[in-house]
């Protein structure tokens, strides 16, 4: 059985196609973006852009959709690999790139729901500063915890 088909024992298909055409942003690919991804994919959405500068790191297993024979890759395609397979059809754009004034606007333009992931609060403060006025929504979560260097 198919994603799609299991998905239709709780969603109808009208509800289904709604979810699957919503084009979604995702900035940064850490431990809340990696783990939104998967839950928004196995929840129906099928169209996403995920940008992350970032490679996999062993201390990053225990907490973010990543798998130790991943270690060392980029973590936007590390996590386009998992995410494949639970649903192979999506339709995914990952960028590696760093996130900065100069490209926020234009890497995320064509996103209907922007989900800000990052871990840096100036480059949060960015992302929501740019993509409220637009009036597309934005969902902003902070992941930020611990001891010691935490901004």
């Amino acid at each position: 059985m198919d994603l799609q088909t299991a998905l239709q024992r709780y969603l109808s298909r009208e509800q289904l196609n709604a979810i699957g055409k919503v084009k979604v942003g995702i900035a940064g690919a850490g431990g809340l973006g990696s783990n939104c991804a998967a839950c928004l994919v196995r929840s129906g959405f099928r169209d996403l852009r995920i940008v992350d500068f970032d490679r996999v790191e062993p201390g990053n297993l225990n907490r973010q959709f990543f798998f130790a024979d991943q270690v060392g890759l980029p973590k936007v395609e590390a996590l386009g690999e998992n995410l494949r397979r639970i649903e192979p059809a999506l339709r995914l754009e990952l960028i590696r790139e760093r996130i900065t004034a100069q490209n926020a606007a234009q890497l995320f333009q064509h996103a209907d729901v922007l989900l800000e992931c990052v871990d840096k609060p100036a480059v949060k403060e960015l992302l929501v500063q740019c993509f409220v006025p637009t009036g597309k929504l934005v969902i902003a979560a902070s992941g930020i915890a611990g001891w010691g260097h935490s901004d």
